[in-house]
């Protein structure tokens, strides 16, 4: 639980151990605010009042008559390091955007964002979150977007999920300092599921895919094991795996493991393509395109 809030009545002391930050140097502002790592940012309480609820809400307080005139002087003590404050002062002072590197700093401000009452930061990261870096990491993009409620930005992550294991440490790492919940996490499992049954029962379908019921070539009639469609429905049936999604089938992903098998597999008598590879890949394709890709999700 984050330390309670101390103001602490300035002296004429020697201020060393603390540095001033260079945008926040106005020594005729009326508010000092002091990071956990002892960087002062001189602020106008107007601005704070402005846009921040939570200051608007503490400038608001009773003030002892003997201390009203000496407010000017105080410093106010909080628990965020001077990045953070950095960062959320910046973007509610019409300073500029700056620069979140991570979905993790994207999230450290989202929360200082939330305690302080301040929508401006949040509608800024809120434009940004699904770009490069960040959703490079879609479950943690997931999370954020389900907590703040972007529904917009939400189905971008869950677009982004469905290629990625669930399962994996790795990925259920992105995680960590999140509050997602369960009820909230369950459907991206239940989706990649329900994903897998559908295209196992298209990709098993002899109508679509010959190769699941006719062994032998359409040329020479020699008989055909078909084991480059069999190893592509192993490997990318498999529960442990996600599904297919219509990105892996792009010209440059083509050489992905298994489908690149499928298109140039020929029989083993006479050397014809056992496939139609322009007529396989759309195939695959449209398959994949009709999954689902969504659900309503709830915080």
């Amino acid at each position: 639980m984050a330390e309670p809030i101390v103001v602490v009545p300035e002296t004429n002391q020697d201020d060393t151990g603390f540095t001033t930050h260079p945008e926040f140097s106005d020594a005729d502002a009326d508010v000092i605010l002091v990071s956990k790592d002892n960087t002062q940012f001189f602020l106008y309480s107007v601005v704070l009042r402005i846009t921040s609820g939570w200051f608007r809400v503490m400038f608001t307080l009773p003030q002892n008559p003997s201390e009203i005139s000496a407010i000017n002087k105080h410093r106010i003590q909080l628990d965020e390091s001077a990045d953070v404050l950095a960062a959320i002062l910046q973007m509610v002072s019409g300073i500029g955007v700056p620069a979140i590197d991570t979905i993790e700093f994207a999230g450290t401000l989202l929360n200082a964002a939330e305690k302080y009452d301040m929508p401006g930061p949040p509608a800024i990261i809120r434009r940004i979150i699904t770009q490069p870096p960040f959703i490079d990491k879609p479950l943690r993009v997931y999370a954020l977007t389900v907590h703040w409620g972007w529904k917009e930005e939400m189905q971008t992550a869950i677009s982004h999920c469905l290629s990625i294991d669930l399962c994996d440490p790795d990925v259920l790492a992105q995680l960590e300092g999140t509050n997602l919940s369960a009820v909230a996490f369950a459907p991206l499992v239940s989706l990649q599921r329900s994903r897998h049954i559908l295209l196992q029962k298209k990709f098993n379908n002899s109508t679509d895919f010959v190769a699941n019921s006719n062994p032998v070539c359409r040329v020479c009639s020699a008989a055909n094991s078909h084991e480059a469609w069999n190893a592509f429905k192993s490997a990318y049936l498999s529960c442990t795996k996600p599904p297919l999604t219509e990105s892996s089938l792009t010209i440059r992903e083509i050489a992905r493991p298994g489908v690149l098998d499928v298109l140039v597999a020929t029989c083993t008598s006479c050397g014809s393509l056992l496939y139609n590879p322009a007529a396989t890949i759309d195939l695959i394709v449209s398959i994949i395109s009709e999954l689902p890709k969504t659900f309503e999700t709830q915080k």
